[in-house]
């Protein structure tokens, strides 16, 4: 979609490549006719249509008669359902000034509609690649001062109006997310800072932004699941068969975690009561306010285990270990009295007696860092005290927060009686747990003990790095800030940049500048106009804070070799099986269509630091000059994006010399390229610059 237009143009190309291309015809009048879909993007209506190109008097020749499928704003038309049939390719909406991010979908077309909004309608509330949701990757000194400050009850470092291009008011992290404290005297600062920071490693490795963004990157946030397929681009059956079906999409099987803590509860699109906009912004976008909104949670699991008096040894929180039930209720829930008829207490699927977790088992990661490759061995509360005990590493390899004061053990006091919670009252055997896998397995007491006084020999407190007044850690980023300026050698006045973004003060990095004119267009589609399952390729689709301005996106390369596709013979224009590329549902085109005033120009693409990796990218420059559709023939450039990791982030020529362009002069390039296998190196969709 055009970032101002209203109408979208899915395809226009001339009449006679898809009957050259699909049936062998001769070109003879079809030379000077043009094939173009369109769609309105409000109302969501299409229309199909080949028109002449003679500038004097366009006709339209055939499609959809005016009003057939156009709708009134607000309104939209009428689609068809039918299985195989063709529903049009979306884009990716990247309009910051009121469109609405409509995310592309997959799968069959649905002929229920009943079933239809597990595909069309994203059931997470912040969207991804929102410019104004961008989280920004902190290090491990940001994570370990943000909590160490969080559980003194002194994160209340001031972000300003518009912090990291989101939009809102100014806030602090706990002023948002105040800690509601523990005990009848709600009482705060007495979580210890290891049993939180084990939670965010567990729950996200230490990561705000998308597992793609090292520290000082801005990307989308960590979202849990955000496409309901598991996080997979095929199954892995596909996957050791060499076969390139796509998991379709399923948004009501999404999990909506976000952040750094995974917050879930009340990050939905249509729960607007747990938390504001402005607190769904701030968990998404901010590292700090994320992990306030973990404590504040997890203190509240806390509250709900004394309240049923199950706390364990004595129940005082300045013990880590006393964390254990509150931990497996963080992560399972707990299920208060009366809600359920056959039970109440702790869920079973972290009850450590379950059988699915092996009953020879030590505590997690204390005897190999390797145990990480194998978390589901242990319950949720283990590998989250597990990573309390054995902090997790750094990308150099140190640990990346400090570990516990510990017992007399010199380590955790947990216990490996993995039957003290089991017994009748919750319909468990030690050895075989709780066959009837229902309520009745939910554990509610009596309250245990494993630790003897006295407890401050015998258990582990916390150990903090920063006071109550200690600054926020500057950002070490990993990489070098994005370009926000054009070469001096260019003239800035007839230079035309065409950008990912209209507005990059609007993203994390803000080069506080207009850096595109409102005339250009930058456009950003998924799939094709016939494929049912082309909108999948928004899951391989990423922003992230780099290159010019400060915002780019990448995607990865895939195979462009085709398939014969049966179900879409006779299918529009199609008249027997066509030649459809395999990889469809993964393919994104991006166009760059300046607004020029100079008859000749320099293409330039821009390339960032990281995200570029592929070494034969085809760029296909349309001039939109000369007669008889000429100028809807590109020319091909091929642009090794992997210099980047030697040269650097830079300006790239296309070609040698200037070029001739006209009105109607675009720039397009799409991830289907040759020998490009199956998701493979990362491929670079950055700002372009036409300069006389």
């Amino acid at each position: 979609m055009s970032q101002q237009g209203h109408l979208l143009a899915e395809s226009v190309e001339p009449a006679w490549v898809n009957r050259v291309a699909a049936h062998g015809e001769p070109l003879d009048a079809a030379a000077q006719q043009i094939r173009a879909s369109v769609r309105a993007v409000h109302s969501g209506a299409r229309s199909d249509g080949t028109v002449t190109t003679d500038p004097a008097a366009p006709t339209l020749l055939t499609g959809d008669a005016a009003g057939t499928t156009a709708s009134t704003e607000g309104q939209a038309a009428p689609e068809d359902r039918t299985v195989g049939g063709a529903p049009g390719s979306v884009a990716a909406l990247t309009s910051e000034d009121g469109s609405t991010w409509g995310d592309v979908t997959g799968g069959l077309v649905s002929t229920d509609p009943a079933t239809e909004a597990k595909w069309a309608t994203p059931k997470c509330a912040v969207k991804r690649n929102d410019p104004n949701a961008q989280a920004m990757q902190p290090t491990p000194a940001m994570v370990q001062w943000a909590v160490d400050r969080a559980v003194t009850n002194s994160l209340n470092v001031q972000r300003p109006a518009n912090y990291l291009g989101a939009g809102q008011p100014a806030y602090t992290p706990q002023g948002m997310f105040p800690e509601p404290g523990l005990g009848p005297q709600k009482e705060k600062g007495l979580v210890p800072a290891q049993v939180l920071l084990g939670l965010i490693a567990q729950e996200s490795n230490l990561s705000q932004a998308t597992f793609h963004a090292v520290a000082g990157d801005a990307g989308n946030p960590a979202t849990g699941v955000y496409y309901g397929n598991d996080n997979l681009l095929r199954s892995s059956a596909d996957a050791a068969a060499g076969r390139t079906v796509p998991v379709a999409i399923n948004y009501s099987k999404a999990d909506c975690g976000y952040g750094i803590g995974q917050i879930t509860t009340g990050m939905t699109a249509t729960d607007t009561t747990t938390w504001s906009a402005a607190q769904k912004s701030a968990i998404v976008t901010d590292y700090a306010a994320n992990i306030a909104a973990a404590l504040q949670m997890l203190e509240g699991k806390w509250e709900q285990v004394r309240t049923a008096g199950l706390l364990p040894n004595g129940g005082d929180p300045r013990y880590i270990e006393n964390w254990y039930l509150a931990l497996w209720a963080y992560n399972t829930g707990f299920y208060v009295q009366g809600g359920d008829p056959a039970g109440w207490g702790l869920g079973y699927l972290n009850n450590p007696s379950n059988p699915i977790y092996p009953a020879n088992r030590q505590p997690f990661l204390r005897a190999s860092y390797a145990d990480a490759a194998k978390p589901s061995q242990w319950p949720y509360q283990e590998r989250v005290l597990g990573w309390a005990e054995r902090p997790q590493n750094d990308y150099k390899g140190a640990m990346a927060y400090l570990q516990p004061t510990y017992s007399y053990l010199h380590s955790l006091n947990l216990s490996t009686n993995y039957g003290l919670f089991c017994g009748s009252g919750n319909n468990c055997t030690p050895g075989t747990g709780c066959p009837a896998l229902n309520s009745t397995c939910w554990w509610h007491g009596p309250a245990v003990s494993w630790i003897g006084a006295p407890m401050d020999v015998n258990a582990s407190i916390q150990r903090l790095a920063h006071t109550t007044s200690d600054p926020e850690p500057a950002m070490v980023a990993r990489y070098p800030s994005p370009d926000c300026t054009l070469p001096p050698s260019w003239d800035a006045a007839q230079t035309r940049v065409v950008y990912t973004q209209l507005s990059p003060a609007k993203n994390a990095y803000g080069c506080n500048r207009r850096i595109q004119d409102d005339e250009s267009k930058f456009t950003l589609r998924t799939g094709d106009n016939y494929s049912h399952a082309a909108y999948l390729a928004q899951i391989d689709l990423h922003q992230f804070g780099a290159g010019y301005g400060g915002r780019m996106y990448f995607t990865h390369t895939y195979d462009n070799g085709t398939v014969t596709q049966p179900q879409y013979a006779n299918y529009g224009w199609y008249k027997s099986p066509p030649q459809i590329p395999k990889n469809i549902s993964h393919k994104v085109v991006a166009t760059w269509t300046p607004e020029l005033t100079l008859p000749a120009y320099k293409i330039f693409i821009h390339l960032p630091t990281h995200g570029a990796q592929a070494t034969n990218v085809p760029y296909y420059i349309y001039s939109g000059c000369g007669t008889m559709g000429q100028g809807l023939i590109p020319s091909t450039y091929y642009l090794d994006q992997s210099q980047t990791k030697t040269a650097g982030q830079g300006w790239y020529q296309l070609g040698t010399g200037n070029m001739l362009l006209c009105s109607g002069a675009r720039v397009q390039m799409s991830n289907l390229v040759d020998t490009g296998g199956f998701s493979g190196p990362d491929i670079a969709i950055d700002a372009v610059a036409f300069t006389p």
